[in-house]
């Protein structure tokens, strides 16, 4: 797999020139469900796999889906932007992961997420995982008293670029 530059689609990105490498959402095109994090860590850009199994937080989702009898090749994972948002610099390397803006994440809904969701035949079922996720899908009230509690809601609008 490995990481990928930045398609075109990016210009206009509040991250376009802050966000490193591009990692797209995987799964098969009849998933069921999606999976939807915030957006990659340094493991993942490294690799280009969201919720990278060896990643803290893809080492976390996999113990999930595993305890709940899913199989993650069955599952579409990925995360509300694309690129990575490092929380700054040591000895000239990034590191850590900043939350991506609102502005972002409907940036990179528009352009590569929402129609990658839109191409899934079978899904009916979007669980975010963590807070910017839930925010950004769920809406900035949505409070955590509703998370881990299936929940009827519309998905955020999508101008219908694909990638």
């Amino acid at each position: 797999m490995g990481r990928r530059e930045k398609p075109p689609e990016c210009q206009g990105c509040p991250l376009e020139t802050k966000g490193l490498g591009f990692v797209s959402g995987l799964g098969p095109p009849d998933s069921q469900s999606a999976w939807l994090g915030q957006g990659p860590g340094e493991q993942e850009y490294e690799t280009g796999v969201p919720f990278h199994p060896g990643a803290p937080s893809g080492s976390i989702l996999t113990r999930w889906i595993n305890e709940s009898g899913l199989m993650r090749s069955g599952l579409w994972v990925g995360n509300t932007v694309q690129c990575w948002l490092p929380q700054g610099r040591r000895a000239g390397r990034p590191y850590g992961s900043l939350d991506p803006p609102r502005r972002a994440q409907q940036h990179c809904w528009d352009h590569h997420v929402g129609p990658q969701l839109a191409e899934l035949t079978e899904l009916w079922l979007v669980v975010p995982i963590g807070k910017p996720a839930r925010e950004f899908l769920m809406g900035p009230t949505f409070g955590e008293r509703y998370c881990g509690a299936p929940t009827r809601g519309q998905l955020p609008e999508f101008s219908g670029t694909t990638s």
